[in-house]
């Protein structure tokens, strides 16, 4: 093959693959990739809901026992989950008499129970999201004795000395 045959070939070869087309036929439209993003947010939003299995007073409309369109939202994620993996699901008393939280909790019961969950096997408690966390008193123990264990080893404790070395 002489040498301009084959400078003639290799700019054919370059031309075809500088084509700018995309072989996929949705990309570029913008549809598709809403779509995509809400999708892979949906999911993130009701993987947070599961992980913190929480019912919070701010669920419900005000003094009341009935959910509000977020709380309606999150118990239906919540539900579908617990059909399938039963467990605890925290449900928050808030500042509400016990009576209405009490009356909260069977709501929210009777409305799984209405989606097929065997509530029987669900652990309803008036816990922390995302699991048991720590009374403050605990918190305020732990705190206390980790200052006095750095004060007592090391007696500039919280000080800072600048780079020339005076403070």
């Amino acid at each position: 093959m002489r040498p301009s045959a084959i400078i003639v070939v290799a700019i054919l070869m370059l031309a075809a693959g500088c084509e700018s087309g995309n072989l996929n036929p949705d990309y570029g439209n913008h549809e598709t990739e809403a779509w995509l993003v809400k999708s892979y947010n949906d999911i993130a939003i009701e993987n947070a809901i599961i992980r913190q299995h929480t019912i919070l007073p701010y669920h419900f409309i005000r003094n009341s026992d009935e959910l509000n369109e977020l709380g309606s939202r999150d118990l239906a994620i919540l539900a579908a989950y617990y059909s399938k993996h039963p467990g605890r699901l925290n449900v928050r008393k808030g500042s509400v008499s016990l009576e209405l939280y009490e009356s909260r909790v069977r709501t929210i019961l009777n409305q799984m129970s209405k989606v097929g969950v065997k509530t029987q096997k669900i652990d309803v408690a008036d816990g922390l999201p995302g699991g048991e966390g720590l009374a403050s008193h605990e918190v305020t123990f732990m705190m206390t004795h980790e200052y006095q264990s750095h004060s007592n080893a090391d007696s500039s404790y919280g000080e800072f000395e600048s780079s020339t070395g005076s403070n």
